[in-house]
């Protein structure tokens, strides 16, 4: 993007957009867990290991959201800038962050339509990687269906939240 838009108009848009898949992933997750509580029969430890990896992502979201209206960039570059080692390197970005927290600031105060329909694109994107598994089940198992499809989809990634922070 360096070359089409500026630094900062260009970290705005990336966290922005990380932010709005980040939705759209959890409420992709809650939907296909909801599915497969319903719908299927699983072992107790299941159920809460899909529930807890749900629950999981909305608090990642709910910390996202919370860090994107607090100020993200600025406090990070405070809280290194309080090394002596770092102070003096951090310095120059000061001012430039403050920007850019501002920036993410005014659009999700002007522009909720384009977050929303930012949301909306990425649960598409979501549901791609449900198509796919969709159309494996269908050559594995010829008798599954979507709601199979959807719930091995969701509760795989659900998993893969809850061991996020595994090397």
């Amino acid at each position: 993007l360096r070359g089409t838009t500026g630094t900062g108009e260009a970290v705005a848009s990336l966290t922005i957009h990380k932010h709005a898949d980040l939705l759209a992933q959890w409420i992709f997750v809650s939907l296909g867990v909801a599915v497969a509580l319903a719908r299927f029969s699983m072992p107790l430890a299941a159920k809460l290991l899909a529930v807890a990896g749900a629950a999981g992502l909305g608090v990642l979201l709910l910390l996202l959201t919370w860090g994107l209206r607090r100020g993200t960039y600025s406090p990070v570059l405070r809280g290194l800038a309080r090394w002596k080692f770092l102070a003096t390197r951090l310095e120059r970005f000061q001012r430039p962050a403050a920007d850019l927290d501002g920036r993410i600031r005014d659009f999700y105060r002007l522009h909720r339509g384009r977050f929303a329909a930012a949301t909306g694109w990425c649960f598409l994107g979501w549901c791609g990687g449900l198509l796919e598994t969709y159309l494996v089940l269908r050559l594995l198992l010829p008798g599954s269906g979507w709601a199979a499809a959807f719930a091995v989809e969701a509760l795989a990634m659900a998993l893969n939240n809850m061991l996020l922070f595994i090397p």
